[in-house]
């Protein structure tokens, strides 16, 4: 699926000014995501409200996490993982990645975002 046919059109982030109600979100985005906007983060753009909500989730996420990097990862890949040794604030805290993917999943769905394959690629 090409951006012309994405049910919801990504902006484009040079179009964006200084004091654009999203440009703190885009920037916050861009940090937490290794500098990087992904397809489905200049969709959500469309919407404010949309871009955040999923800013929103990303910041709790990130003020209130106490599992580590590849622990969120492995929920992240997975959307559900259940060791014995987990406590039960790692399983609840799980609760919230999968919040984020969820939401990440069912946006990208409903606005027919195309794969990141420059992500893709340097992902490796």
């Amino acid at each position: 699926m090409s951006a012309d046919s994405a049910a919801i059109p990504p902006i484009d982030p040079a179009t964006v000014g200084a004091h654009d109600t999203i440009t703190p979100m885009l920037g916050f985005i861009r940090a937490a995501s290794g500098g990087r906007l992904l397809n489905m983060h200049l969709q959500m753009a469309a919407s404010p409200l949309v871009l955040e909500q999923h800013t929103a989730l990303r910041r709790a996420i990130g003020g209130h996490a106490t599992l580590g990097p590849l622990p969120r990862a492995a929920v992240a890949v997975a959307a559900s993982a259940a060791d014995a040794s987990w406590t039960a604030q790692d399983l609840t805290e799980a609760y919230g990645y999968l919040a984020l993917v969820s939401y990440c999943d069912r946006f990208v769905r409903y606005a027919g975002t195309e794969f990141d394959r420059a992500f893709a690629a340097t992902a490796r």
